[in-house]
């Protein structure tokens, strides 16, 4: 009987120490597996086949506002945030796009970012006279209709360049251009902050709008 005993507590004492051992080599992996599952979850502003996208927790935010490093987000409700194209039709890399949020329309650069307070064109659209369409969007990002007519207005084509002059000021570089118009005298780009005017100006001084683009 003593044996018996003895044995029986031997089993008991090797079956005790494999579960010992084996709790021990398992505790790591719990938490590993867990940081991996922590580390796959989506967060924050994402590029994803050429869109933004912004992520809580793993789910993609969509119908609203989010301000990003100072920058402000609009998601739809595909999830994608609203921006222009990276580039236009022409080329250009600084273009925009308009959309109605609510009561107001905004305007939206190509990577996404709420555009404020200036003129921005959209060189892809373009008015009943052909010219492309110049906004103007207050502090908060508003669109201003009465200010953007003004602008559109004055940047027809062929239309007299002083009151474009008028309301953008002076600008920041002016640069000559190879001139192929078929009237004498020379062409010139007009750089500004946000907009670029291109301008024939004529041997007697007067100068005549060709259009308005982005930078």
């Amino acid at each position: 009987m003593e044996k018996g005993k003895t044995r029986r507590i031997l089993r008991y004492i090797v079956v005790l120490l494999a579960c010992v051992m084996f709790c021990q080599s398992a505790a790591p992996c719990t938490p590993m597996v867990l940081t991996a599952q922590a580390a796959s979850v989506k967060k924050g502003l994402k590029k994803e086949k050429g869109s933004y996208y912004y992520y809580v927790n793993g789910k993609q935010v969509k119908k609203t506002w989010k301000t990003i490093k100072g920058q402000k987000y609009y998601f739809g409700k595909n999830g994608k945030a609203y921006a222009a194209p990276d580039r236009s039709s022409q080329g250009y890399k600084k273009n925009i796009v308009v959309k109605k949020i609510g009561k107001y329309s905004y305007g939206f650069d190509s990577k996404g970012c709420m555009v404020k307070s200036g003129y921005y064109n959209n060189p892809d659209k373009f008015d009943s006279k052909g010219n492309t369409m110049t906004y103007y969007f207050d502090k908060k990002g508003r669109y201003q209709a009465k200010q953007s007519k003004k602008i559109q207005k004055a940047g027809d084509y062929r239309a007299d360049a002083k009151k474009l002059r008028a309301i953008l000021g002076k600008p920041r570089k002016t640069k000559k251009l190879n001139s192929c118009f078929e009237e004498e005298g020379d062409d010139y780009r007009l750089v500004y902050s946000t907009v670029s005017v291109t301008i024939h100006r004529y041997p007697d001084g007067r100068e005549i709008v060709f259009g308005i683009f982005p930078v």
